[in-house]
């Protein structure tokens, strides 16, 4: 049990930093990925024009096409695979800095009827944090500084960010001559990644929604717990500390406070 533990216990790491834990010192670069059309979409785009205006705001706005989508997902994995945190955020939905500061702020206030009380994926990161950061580091952290450090830590499982290669894209809604989000396939040696990233539209460009991938891998967190006749605090506490290689704290449920 414990070896498939173990197996079971990288994919919840995954979801931990996003969080997403290293599987290698030396990520592979990511190869080029075609979308459905099969256009190479691996090259990136000119840095924006410092020219103002409606003409140059509406030549600076992306496509809503499958190979857009594509790139914004291969710019965010080949910073990620670099190391490069403050060039992987740019990549992001604003959403999951909404979500991480909410986790952030429960990893310092909450107490442990709080946390309790909060969904799967939010549980995991508040304990994740307070595991992971020592308390002045947590009490310093931004959002956008959060995404960073996960990368910038090697927290970046080199499946997904390196090794995995386009599979399809589905645009939707579906027909719309303006999609507004895209579910990006991957594969890795023929088997399809467990589930679609998520690439949305937003103020012209399109951004990786790691914000609601995270809640969708909080049906995964749930659905491996049982799969292990655990708990899904069980199945949180044993993913981490396999993550990490010590046990957790005793005040783990302590909120860090600021000061």
């Amino acid at each position: 049990m414990d070896s498939a533990f173990n197996r079971s216990g990288a994919l919840a790491a995954i979801l931990v930093s996003l969080v997403l834990q290293a599987c290698g010192e030396s990520p592979a670069p990511v190869p080029q990925a075609t979308a459905t059309t099969g256009t190479d979409t691996a090259s990136q785009s000119e840095p924006a024009s410092d020219e103002s205006g409606p003409s140059a705001a509406i030549a600076d706005m992306e496509p809503r096409t499958a190979e857009a989508a594509v790139a914004a997902l291969d710019a965010y994995r080949q910073a990620a695979a670099a190391g490069d945190g403050a060039r992987a955020v740019e990549h992001l939905h604003p959403s999951y800095f909404e979500m991480t500061a909410r986790q952030i702020d429960a990893a310092l206030d909450a107490d442990a009827a709080t946390v309790a009380s909060m969904d799967t994926m939010d549980r995991l990161m508040v304990y994740a944090l307070r595991f992971r950061l020592e308390p002045q580091e947590l009490r310093t952290l931004t959002p956008r500084a959060m995404a960073a450090l996960a990368i910038d830590r090697g927290w970046i499982d080199d499946e997904v960010t390196g090794l995995a290669t386009v599979a399809g894209v589905r645009l939707l809604p579906e027909g719309s001559t303006e999609p507004h989000r895209a579910l990006v396939s991957l594969e890795h040696e023929g088997t399809p990644v467990d589930a679609p990233i998520p690439v949305a539209y937003h103020e012209g460009r399109w951004l990786v929604d790691l914000a609601a991938m995270m809640a969708d891998a909080g049906a995964s967190v749930e659905r491996m717990a049982g799969q292990f006749g655990m708990t899904v605090d069980q199945f949180i506490e044993r993913a981490l500390m396999a993550a990490e290689g010590r046990p957790l704290p005793e005040d783990i449920d302590e909120p860090v406070g600021r000061q």
